[in-house]
């Protein structure tokens, strides 16, 4: 799910220093992102703060929470490439299944 705050009023002390606040107009927007279901080839995986990037065949990276993708990274590296179906949302992995 994407969010936007819109008509904020911005504050700035004389430090330079500043912050947003509400007003009487402000508004969180969200939207829906599509679910979409994928049979890639990864070929490679970088490991991040809480996530891992999977690097799909044709440059596509999608992240995996560690949440989600409880196995050893080593052992996965070991494995590509390898075929994996993911759904998801913006490239966001929300499920995956190893083949």
């Amino acid at each position: 799910m994407e969010e936007a705050m819109c008509d904020l009023k911005v504050f700035i002390w004389d430090s330079g220093r500043g912050k947003l606040n509400s007003s009487n107009y402000t508004t969180v927007k969200t939207a829906d992102r599509k679910v979409e279901t994928a049979d890639v080839l990864v070929v490679g995986v970088s490991e991040g703060d809480g996530s891992l990037i999977l690097l799909c065949e044709d440059f596509t990276e999608f992240i995996v929470s560690t949440d989600l993708y409880h196995g050893s990274v080593e052992d996965l590296i070991d494995q590509l490439p390898v075929h994996i179906q993911i759904s998801h949302a913006n490239t966001r992995v929300i499920s995956i299944n190893f083949n």
